[in-house]
């Protein structure tokens, strides 16, 4: 899928937005806005090498990494490899925001 400069992607009770200029680069910064009771994705490693750190801006995420599940809130941070099974999940009633980090680009 390519990706335009400070693209705008829109699911139901999802989004993301790219907060680089281009993916040239090693390391992608993506804005990501969860809707209540929303999952990003179904469990599953979507780059090669690297890392994946998310960073939550308001509200609540769960951060599950193969079978073990970490609870994030406003100002916590993980870092794990993106080649672990993965999902991120909004289980609350308020929207939450977070910032992620990824190197290499995966979009």
């Amino acid at each position: 899928m390519k990706i335009e400069k400070k693209s705008l992607f829109l699911t139901p009770l999802y989004n993301c937005e790219l907060l680089v200029p281009d993916l040239q680069g090693d390391i992608e910064f993506v804005l990501v806005n969860l809707e209540p009771q929303r999952v990003t994705e179904d469990i599953i490693p979507h780059t090669k090498g690297g890392e994946e750190c998310n960073y939550v801006l308001n509200g609540e995420i769960v951060v599950t990494l193969n079978d073990k599940e970490f609870i994030l809130s406003q100002g916590d941070c993980i870092r794990f490899n993106p080649e672990i099974p993965h999902k991120i999940e909004n289980r609350s009633n308020k929207k939450a925001s977070y910032i992620s980090a990824i190197t290499p680009v995966s979009f």
